[in-house]
């Protein structure tokens, strides 16, 4: 059996709560590439057929997935059990109502430690398109993105990138991975690139 994972956060947890180890999962950055490495990995199998082979896929997955996969395993005739494992919903945004200009205005001039030169930028990273989604229904969050306040934006990845440029019309930075250490990298390279 093997494990196909979309982010190297699910891949281990996968190893440490399931015991698999590296060679027994397919890791990739997106559900794209996943699909692109499953044609890869299966092509002995493909087209698929029923009767002659033993093939099934649990596919573990969120309200708000991606149809990538789902529709490679389809079109392809893999039979696969989808499970929603987890819900995104969006916050309220009632309980920030002290989101006031005046506390916009801190936040937006306040002196936090450069770590590179002399600029002392402020970022929102995003790190889901429903965050983005989040962010834009609240007119409080959603102000604070205008030109004229250089607040820059980093995405974990491309998909959430293209939500920010539906959204906002500009992102920064995007993540090469899509995880934390690879976002930080990303927004390093923004200030190394000289922007």
């Amino acid at each position: 059996m093997k494990a196909l994972c979309v982010g190297e956060t699910s891949s281990s947890i996968i190893q440490e709560r399931f015991q698999f180890t590296k060679d027994k999962i397919l890791l990739r950055p997106s559900a794209e590439q996943l699909v692109t490495a499953l044609k890869e990995e299966w092509k002995g199998l493909l087209p698929y057929n029923v009767e002659q082979q033993k093939l099934n896929v649990l596919y573990l997955c969120g309200n708000q997935r991606r149809n990538e996969l789902p529709s490679f395993l389809s079109v392809n005739k893999i039979p696969f059990y989808e499970l929603c494992v987890y819900e995104t919903s969006s916050a309220s945004f009632s309980s920030f109502s002290s989101f006031s200009s005046s506390t916009q205005s801190r936040l937006l001039s306040s002196q936090s430690p450069d770590l590179i030169g002399q600029r002392s930028d402020v970022w929102v990273c995003f790190f889901s398109p429903s965050g983005v989604n989040s962010i834009s229904q609240s007119e409080e969050f959603k102000s604070i993105f205008t030109a004229e306040s250089q607040v820059r934006k980093a995405a974990i990845g491309k998909t959430t990138a293209e939500e920010l440029m539906k959204v906002f019309g500009s992102v920064e930075v995007v993540a090469e991975s899509p995880n934390a250490p690879s976002l930080v990298k990303a927004i390093q390279g923004f200030y190394l690139n000289d922007n």
